[in-house]
């Protein structure tokens, strides 16, 4: 759930929200920039595409130069922010965990964002699900004083409603620009019987990273240090993880693929001459 939370959770204070740092310090790359690596991964094949046909070189070239440029140039993004694999790999497997979580409690899919959470609590009135689900939903939508007002609520029965009543807690503070404090965030994640080691180790890590930011530091190297813990990955996360790290080097290739399909097919039907 943490981190999940940590990183829809958008509404940023003056002196920066930790968990949004953290998911910045890791992620590498805003929306913007994002937005902009794309949009070089779908015009790098149509420019060499056209570059290629009006300078009437051989089909092979043209292909490669199609299949060839972008796609490295998305596979050298992506072994640049090699160091934070590991770190990385602990945010997303914590994501998936909060998605798990919330399968298995809630049903369906997490909200991720403000217009989702909105929607889920139009769906959801209060009583119909979860307490912890209600108010990770109310803080997701920005609802802050009906957030906090519904984490009070939260009963603290078990270990782990502690635990996630602490963390909601945190979350709430650090999206007003209030200081927060992980020691007790921290005890009750140890206290939970139902967390298994490996479990701890990495909540724990990714608490004290939080701190780590908080404190006008880097919070990579808890993150790194807690990687070994979870051991091999889910084979589907792992190949998530694969696609997330050259994630722009798939695309290029992708339309570059299918550029390439698109110009053999018409040349095919339109009667011309297949010049690969």
């Amino acid at each position: 759930m943490s981190a999940g939370v940590g990183e829809a959770h958008g509404s940023s204070a003056p002196g920066g929200n930790p968990y949004l740092t953290l998911q910045q310090e890791i992620r590498g790359r805003g929306a913007p920039e994002s937005r902009l690596l794309f949009a070089v991964a779908v015009a790098g094949p149509l420019l060499f595409l056209a570059i290629g046909l009006l300078a009437g070189v051989h089909g092979a070239v043209v292909a490669l130069l199609v299949l060839l440029p972008t796609p490295a140039l998305g596979v050298a993004l992506g072994l640049s922010r090699r160091a934070v694999w590991p770190a990385l790999d602990v945010l997303s497997w914590l994501d998936r965990q909060a998605a798990d979580d919330w399968r298995r409690e809630v049903g369906g899919s997490a909200p991720r964002n403000a217009s989702a959470a909105r929607a889920w609590l139009e769906i959801h009135r209060a009583g119909s699900g979860p307490e912890w689900a209600r108010a990770t939903a109310l803080v997701l939508a920005g609802r802050i004083p009906a957030a906090r007002q519904a984490i009070s609520a939260m009963t603290l029965d078990t270990p782990e409603d502690r635990r996630r009543r602490l963390e909601l807690e945190l979350v709430v503070a650090a999206g007003e620009g209030l200081p927060i404090h992980t020691a007790a965030v921290e005890a009750s994640i140890r206290e939970d019987p139902d967390l298994a080691p490996a479990e701890v180790a990495v909540h724990l890590a990714y608490h004290r990273a939080l701190a780590e930011v908080e404190g006008g530091r880097l919070g990579l190297p808890p993150l790194l240090a807690a990687r070994a813990s979870l051991g091999r990955l889910p084979s589907d996360l792992a190949w998530r993880m694969w696609l997330f790290r050259f994630q722009y080097a798939v695309a290029s290739l992708l339309i570059g693929t299918w550029l390439l399909v698109t110009v053999l097919v018409g040349l095919a039907t339109s009667g011309g001459v297949v010049w690969f």
